[in-house]
């Protein structure tokens, strides 16, 4: 079994997820009464059914995850806590996911996981602006370029500091964030991001009076919308 979930967590992370679903379901079975190796294959469920777009399995067998993984399984638990903050995030469980992306963060940096610490953070920053926090916000996806530099994660950060600047009425600032979001965006072809930079930029261009270039920056966004259809 041990070898059968290290192959499946290569077939997980090489795409393969209709190779990797049939064994993870033998493996959920032959881990039972063993709590310890069950977490470790709900984790990887977990992973599986936040890749497939199965939302409500990824946060049943998240939680189940942390449920049986033991304190010392950091990298483990540190994933799945990840995972699991940025569900309760989407859902609007503010609490829940503060303290689920808080263990993620210290198992990330227990482990010298710089992804998975980044990620953490930006969406810390991300539950303080929901709440209305938004100089501490600021703080937080500051700390979070630090600390991660050029990693594509950080185009969540610049994104952001782009909107909060745009609220102040700091458009300079919001441009220069919103162009290095754009570049951290591009060479990740990831299609959600660069319509989120698109959107931001349409409307900072209006703030600037550049009606011309609002109307590119939607031009981009439909572009988009008909590649993908």
């Amino acid at each position: 079994p041990k070898l059968s979930f290290e192959y499946c967590w290569s077939l997980l992370l090489a795409g393969k997820y209709e190779m990797a679903a049939p064994l993870l379901e033998r493996l959920e079975q032959a881990a039972q009464g063993i709590p310890a190796f069950l977490g470790e294959v709900l984790a990887a469920q977990a992973y599986l059914a936040r890749a497939t777009g199965s939302h409500e399995r990824m946060v049943l067998c998240s939680q189940r995850a942390l449920e049986l993984l033991p304190k010392s399984s950091l990298n483990s638990r540190g994933i799945v806590a990840l995972n699991l903050g940025l569900a309760y995030w989407h859902m609007g469980k503010m609490q829940a996911a503060e303290s689920v992306l808080t263990e993620a963060l210290e198992a990330a940096r227990a482990t010298d996981n710089l992804y998975a610490a980044t990620a953490a953070m930006i969406f810390l920053g991300r539950v303080l602006a929901v709440r209305g926090l938004l100089r501490q916000a600021a703080g937080v996806f500051h700390k979070a370029i630090d600390q991660g530099g050029e990693m594509p994660i950080n185009l969540l950060a610049h994104m952001d500091l782009a909107a909060l600047h745009y609220e102040w009425n700091d458009l300079e600032r919001s441009d220069t964030h919103l162009q290095k979001a754009l570049t951290l965006c591009l060479p990740s072809h990831n299609d959600e991001f660069l319509a989120g930079c698109c959107l931001m930029e349409s409307s900072l261009r209006i703030a600037q009076g550049n009606l011309a270039g609002a109307e590119a920056a939607l031009d981009k966004v439909g572009a988009q919308a008909s590649a993908g259809k």
